[in-house]
């Protein structure tokens, strides 16, 4: 009798240390995840002043936009469920599932903490390039000549060795990259017939396109323009380094006459200063 008591009084005893193990570990799992909630909206700043300067672009901010407001929904909701647990004193009834509950938490943690870091390298990071197409393009044209090409080229290689310094930096985690381009136009009109007009007009589904048609095509063909070059060279340095390189995807994006910077406020409808070309590399993790 005496020993089932000692018995008893182990397992109790063990019961009641597991306990306070799971409500220390849950006690620490919010301070952390408090401390982590602190960081995503430090994050979310350095994003959104990124983004308001032009120095983001739409893909990456898209991405990682939606990807704190669920990360911000999900620690708001852990946090709901572990100040549930303590305040009702459900961990004694329910050990076994606030246990596994912890565990799940503890590892989502770990990950979001490693996301959270790359992002702020991301967003730390010079990953934009402003390319004033009126030194490249003469006004209407969207092809590179010569010596354009090779200014360009060299641009381009430097965009890459910067995106393949930071994927390094980050070879711990699975990523994938992406160049894009963005091509503006001013206001300028096309002479209806002219050999430029019907060179655009060829590629709209629409009969009689207007200026503001035609100006977002030849957008769109100065940003493939540059978005090839910069795609070449990119294969050339993978053959190269084959064992440093990554993978990539490559976009060519026409913003047609929409004003390049919200920082400038004397643009003129014929501007040369609307003819420009944005270049963004960007980097992203598994963000899940």
């Amino acid at each position: 009798m005496k020993l089932l008591s000692c018995i008893a009084i182990i397992i109790l005893f063990a019961s009641c240390t597991s306990t306070n193990s799971i409500r220390n570990g849950i006690v620490n799992e919010k301070n952390a995840l408090q401390v982590l909630s602190g960081k995503l909206d430090s994050i979310d700043s350095k994003r959104l002043a990124k983004k308001n300067i032009g120095e983001l672009d739409d893909l990456t901010d898209s991405i990682t936009g939606k990807y704190i407001a669920q990360l911000k929904d999900s620690i708001n909701n852990r946090l709901t469920y572990f100040n549930a647990l303590t305040s009702n004193k459900k961990i004694r009834r329910q050990k076994k599932e606030a246990n596994a509950y912890l565990k799940q938490a503890m590892q989502l943690y770990s990950n979001e903490l490693g996301n959270i870091v790359f992002l702020d390298d991301l967003f730390s990071a010079s990953t934009f390039n402003k390319l004033n197409t009126a030194t490249f393009f003469g006004s209407g044209e969207y092809k590179l000549n010569d010596t354009a090409a090779a200014q360009v080229s060299l641009i381009s290689k430097n965009l890459i060795k910067e995106a393949s310094d930071f994927s390094a930096a980050h070879a711990n985690k699975k990523l994938t990259a992406m160049f894009i381009v963005y091509g503006f136009a001013d206001e300028q009109t096309f002479s209806n017939g002219s050999e430029l007009y019907l060179d655009l007009a060829g590629a709209i589904t629409s009969s009689g396109p207007n200026n503001k048609l035609l100006n977002a095509e030849l957008s769109k063909r100065r940003a493939l323009s540059i978005k090839n070059i910069l795609k070449e060279n990119f294969e050339i340095i993978k053959q190269q380094s084959p064992a440093s390189s990554f993978s990539a995807n490559f976009f060519a994006i026409g913003k047609g006459e929409l004003l390049p910077s919200a920082g400038i406020g004397n643009y003129q409808p014929v501007d040369e200063r609307r003819r420009v070309v944005l270049l963004y590399w960007s980097i992203l993790p598994q963000l899940n």
